[in-house]
């Protein structure tokens, strides 16, 4: 009878590291610190990037900050919905909310922000065959065609 206490109590303790294994599994290859530069709206930018497991692993959160050429922040937190989708929240510097619609495909996440009311875009995360992060942003223009509006390369931290 200590066996089966034992067994289901520790079975308990590990549930928050499943469930952290479960949801950021597949996002594994994002999870760090990472630092970058581009450009954003045209001109030289530097950001970070931190992400990591969150609230007992249930979310994934995406923590951006933009120095340059302005300051702005922005945090999104990424939950499986099904197999390769996700969903998400974004939350930024201006007080803006977005609704975020997601898939990963091997070590690419793709986020579809926005609706008619705000504004709509696209950010790809890539990582490329050098361990480094890329980050592409843009915006559905009024004509239905996509415009880049930023492009980063992260390095990840050590």
């Amino acid at each position: 009878m200590r066996k089966l206490a034992f067994l289901f109590s520790l079975g308990l303790a590990l549930q928050p590291v499943a469930a952290q294994a479960q949801t950021s599994g597949k996002l594994d290859w994002m999870i760090g610190r990472w630092t970058g530069a581009g450009t954003s709206f045209g001109a030289p930018s530097q950001s970070s990037l931190e992400v990591a497991p969150a609230l007992d692993g249930k979310f994934v959160e995406l923590r951006y900050q933009l120095t340059k050429p302005m300051s702005f922040e922005g945090r999104a937190y990424y939950k499986v919905k099904s197999g390769n989708d996700w969903e998400a929240r974004w939350f930024d510097s201006r007080g803006v909310i977005f609704t975020i619609g997601a898939s990963v495909d091997g070590k690419t996440l793709t986020s579809n922000w926005g609706s008619a009311e705000t504004e709509r875009g696209r950010t790809v995360y890539k990582l490329l065959d050098d361990g480094k992060l890329e980050v592409v942003d843009t915006a559905l223009a009024k004509d239905g065609s996509w415009r880049e509006f930023a492009r980063q390369v992260f390095t990840k931290a050590k």
